[in-house]
């Protein structure tokens, strides 16, 4: 869960705004019931209207920014993890120059000694 928050970020507000929507939904069926079946329930079948109308709009609004704040994360990560194998490959890269680097110096001292025994 936490190796990869934005992807658990962006699950969980499907789900919440899912449940929203279905939660407003009812709530609103229900308010618009309630008026209907009273006399004088006018108002509250234009909140039961309202709630299944405005309700689901917020939800998706605020599921939005949420998902918007994990698909950032995600590619924070992901950024990260390309400057941390950028870091990684000159490092193997400093490394064989410095290797390579060593080994001619080896063999440059080698032919050396060797030119010193020739003219001995």
């Amino acid at each position: 869960m936490f190796k990869n928050a934005g992807h658990s970020i962006k699950k969980v507000t499907k789900a919440i705004m899912i449940i929203s929507i279905i939660l407003f939904a009812i709530l609103g069926l229900v308010l618009i019931i309630i008026g209907a079946d009273k006399g004088d329930g006018e108002a509250l079948v234009i909140t039961g209207v309202a709630l299944c109308v405005i309700g689901p709009l917020l939800s998706i609004v605020s599921a939005l920014i949420l998902y918007a704040y994990g698909d950032i994360a995600e590619n924070v990560l992901t950024v990260a993890s390309m400057v941390r194998n950028e870091k990684e490959a000159e490092r193997r890269q400093e490394e064989k120059r410095k290797l390579d680097q060593e080994r001619i110096w080896r063999e440059e001292e080698l032919r050396k000694a060797e030119e010193r025994l020739r003219k001995e």
